[in-house]
């Protein structure tokens, strides 16, 4: 019998590479995303469904909904990435209480609240695998040498809420291990792309800074996440829970 592969954020840098590996396999991909313009349902073959996770993780009956027709998750990875319009301006010293709790509700909150209802979900079948991304920013403290002078500068909501994650990751797994239920956190480092909030991309003295913080010789692409988040919410890691994994190209280790 085919996997249900359940991929929220799935349009999204992550999750669109997740649904290229999973693509290649023989499993059932459904798709939850807030923009599903621009899409060839039939072609692909793969399930897609309008979920707006700031709005829909409050609602068990929403989800419950799409399991009934989709079927039981078997593995479910949610690698959204809800903010605010003025995520861009949540630095340490600017950032107010009303934008700072805005992305608290919309980030945190729902990755929290979802994940709990997955796994209450999968407990009726006494099996599965939750897969969070988090950051290298939840356990780690921003550096703020490395954002100076770059045009970049650091987020003081986003470690709160990765970190948040990583606390969440760790008591569902304690809690719904006994129903052979495994609940992980992919903990990535900087990814090559557009700065979330913004149409910029990282300038290269950031870049250049980032760099010289890792062990490998390269920038971290999407691709080399999604391979991850694949592998530990695969069988190939049935022992693997309540971790904190870091894929990070070293940087957590220097």
């Amino acid at each position: 019998m085919k996997k249900n592969i359940y991929i929220l954020g799935g349009k999204g840098l992550i999750g669109s590479e997740l649904v290229k590996l999973y693509s290649r396999e023989k499993v059932k991909i459904i798709v939850l995303d807030i923009d599903l313009n621009k899409l060839n349902h039939k072609k692909r073959g793969i399930t897609y469904i309008k979920f707006d996770c700031t709005k829909n993780y409050l609602s068990k009956n929403d989800l419950k909904k799409i399991f009934k027709e989709n079927g039981k998750p078997d593995i479910f990875i949610n690698c959204s990435y809800p903010i605010s319009k003025s995520w861009s301006n949540s630095v340490i010293e600017n950032t107010d209480y009303n934008l700072y709790k805005d992305n608290i509700e919309l980030h945190l909150n729902s990755y929290v609240w979802i994940a709990k209802l997955v796994a209450k979900e999968m407990k009726k079948y006494k099996k599965g695998s939750i897969l969070l991304l988090g950051s290298i920013y939840g356990p780690l403290a921003q550096d703020p040498e490395l954002y100076r002078g770059t045009g970049i500068k650091e987020n003081f909501t986003y470690p709160v809420i990765k970190s948040g994650v990583i606390g969440a990751t760790k008591q569902l797994a304690s809690f719904y291990g006994k129903y052979n239920i495994r609940v992980n956190c992919i903990c990535s480092g900087g990814i090559l792309g557009h700065i979330k909030g913004t149409k910029k991309k990282q300038s290269p003295k950031f870049l250049n800074k980032y760099l010289g913080k890792i062990m490998l010789d390269h920038f971290c692409k999407a691709d080399e996440i999604a391979k991850a988040c694949k592998f530990f919410a695969s069988d190939m890691a049935s022992y693997v829970t309540g971790q904190t994994i870091f894929v990070d190209g070293g940087y957590s280790s220097l």
